[in-house]
């Protein structure tokens, strides 16, 4: 059996969107982070669309420094979805 690559991550990220399961998705980013995965775009904005969902703002802030931190290229659409979780919590 493969282990899994970034894109079964990514598959099990968006399930925590629809779900709103912000904590089981920021928990993945950290296993994912232990099997020396690299996050990519999709799998913050992701995380920040599953944060927002909850009102989680300050959690997707804090997802924005450390997809900075570990060089991922942050596009309109990750910062687009950063402003929405933001506005859900009236922020």
């Amino acid at each position: 059996m493969e282990a899994p690559d970034i894109v079964s991550f990514n598959s099990a990220l968006g399930a925590c969107d629809k779900g709103g399961q912000w904590r089981v998705a920021v928990a993945l980013l950290e296993a994912l982070e232990t099997r020396s995965l690299e996050a990519d775009k999709f799998t913050y904005s992701t995380i920040i669309n599953t944060c927002g969902r909850s009102e989680e703002w300050i959690q997707a802030l804090s997802l924005l420094d450390h997809a900075h931190l570990r060089g991922v290229a942050i596009d309109l659409v990750v910062l687009n979805t950063l402003v929405t979780a933001c506005e859900r919590a009236k922020e």
